[in-house]
């Protein structure tokens, strides 16, 4: 499962995975990265909403990919940019084993026409209110 956008919410460098503690029972049903590669993000705020994801991705087990994969390793690029400065508030969650399935990864460079160009070449997709359960029992059925 991938999940990308823009989730309004500001991360800094701060881990989404619990780090190994030699002290803790490692039979403990939580996630624990060995192999987790560093997270570079240029942008050095965090705010209430970049907690939540960050919970959402210890809780999951979804890493972000911003800053550790391809184009993005080690820089961890600006997503957004406006007069009041530019943040990271886009990002790409995947779990660390979908990692080597992902072959390209990159933060474009912002054009003058981009919002034209991208309002034009959207496809709107719905999500489909019957399909709630389903989607939630599968969540579920991965995280046993």
């Amino acid at each position: 499962m991938f999940i990308s956008g823009d989730l309004n919410s500001r991360t800094s460098n701060l881990p989404d995975y619990v780090d190994f503690d030699k002290y803790l029972d490692t039979n403990l049903p939580f996630v624990c990265c060995y192999d987790m590669p560093n997270r570079i993000n240029s942008d050095k705020s965090i705010d209430a909403q970049g907690k939540r994801l960050l919970d959402l991705c210890i809780s999951t087990g979804l890493s972000i990919a911003n800053g550790r994969l391809h184009a993005d390793k080690n820089a961890g690029k600006f997503t957004f940019s406006s007069h009041r400065g530019e943040s990271t508030v886009d990002y790409l969650l995947l779990e660390l084993d979908d990692f080597s399935t992902l072959c390209d990864f990159e933060i474009s460079k912002k054009s003058d026409n981009t919002h034209s160009q991208s309002t034009t070449n959207r496809k709107k997709i719905n999500w489909d209110k019957s399909k709630d359960e389903v989607f939630a029992s599968k969540i579920r059925q991965k995280n046993r």
